[in-house]
This record gives structure tokens, sequence and C-alpha cells, in this order.
């Protein structure tokens, strides 16, 4: 397991340099990842770095209060979930470019908001309980032929909203 994020903690990644802007963080598919810190934006890149954070594992937020994963501040960076992002209180925004196909898990009261970046999710990623919420950011749902998708609450924010198929 990793370590965990508590207290006031915030785990910056990227090289603060012009000559190398592409870290990337990994928890690996046996990896826990938890964020129970108190910090508005838990996970960010570093001044003008680039970088990756990718989720192979089980990320967890466990506070109240919305907490902001940010790698488009700067530059345009990823966050790629291949594992489970559980959101158990509060709202998880994610300011990020990236592909999901692993699932996201929202408690009841929950909300995941995608905020910043181009975000492509598989239907098999959309939260089943809680709020999806989309503001200022690019969300594309992929659908195969014959599935459905469906989300029980939506919320769009700030933009229009397009589909080219129902959206359940």
């Amino acid at each position: 397991a990793l370590p965990i994020l508590g207290g006031d903690d915030q785990l910056l990644f990227g090289y603060v340099s012009c000559c190398s802007e592409n870290a990337a963080f990994t928890n690996a598919a046996a990896g826990t990842f938890t964020i129970a810190t108190s910090h508005a934006t838990p996970i960010a890149q570093a001044l003008y770095a680039g970088g990756s954070f990718i989720n192979a594992g089980r990320l967890i937020k466990q506070q109240a209060g919305v907490q902001t994963i940010d790698l488009v501040k700067y530059r345009t960076g990823s966050f790629q979930n291949t594992g489970t992002v559980a959101v158990e209180a509060g709202t998880l925004r994610i300011d990020a470019d990236g592909a999901d196909t692993g699932r996201y898990q929202l408690a009841s009261d929950a909300v995941l908001a995608f905020g910043g970046g181009v975000r492509s999710l598989s239907a098999g990623a959309l939260p089943q309980a809680g709020t999806l919420e989309v503001s200022g950011g690019t969300l594309n749902v992929n659908v195969d032929a014959g599935e459905a998708a469906s989300v029980p609450n939506v919320r769009v924010i700030g933009r229009s909203e397009e589909h080219t198929s129902e959206f359940q």
C-alpha cells in the first residue's frame, strides 16, 4: 500500500525544469492510494511540469468537501484510471485529460466532477451511485453498438450537452 496522504499533505510531481516534462506516478494494480488529507488539491503537478497519474489499483477519497486532482493548471497532464476510484465522501474533482476503463464507485451522496481537460470513459467506468458532474471540460462516453450506458444523477454546468444517442 502507498502512504496515506493525511493532515494537510499534498503530492506534487513532475520535474521543475525546461527539459523534462513527462513524470508519471503509478498506483500499481495491487496498490491502494488513500486521500485522507484536508488539502484542497491533494494531487497536483509541479510548476510548469506535465505528467501523469496512473491508477491501476484502488484510489480512495475519504474526506468531506471538495478536493481536486489538478493536472492542467500549468500544462496538460493526464489522469488514467484502469483500476477503481472510490469516492466515499464529498466531491472528487479531476482536472486532467485521460481515458478511463476502470470503475468509479461513489457513495450515494458523493460527487465525481470532471472540470477540465478531455476525458473519455468506457460505459463500464460510469458511476452507478452518487452524482456525475461535468463543467469546463469535455466528457466522452464510449458505448459499443447495442450497449446501454446510464448514470443516476448527472449535472452539466456552464456548457452545452452534446450526444449522438439517447443518454439514459
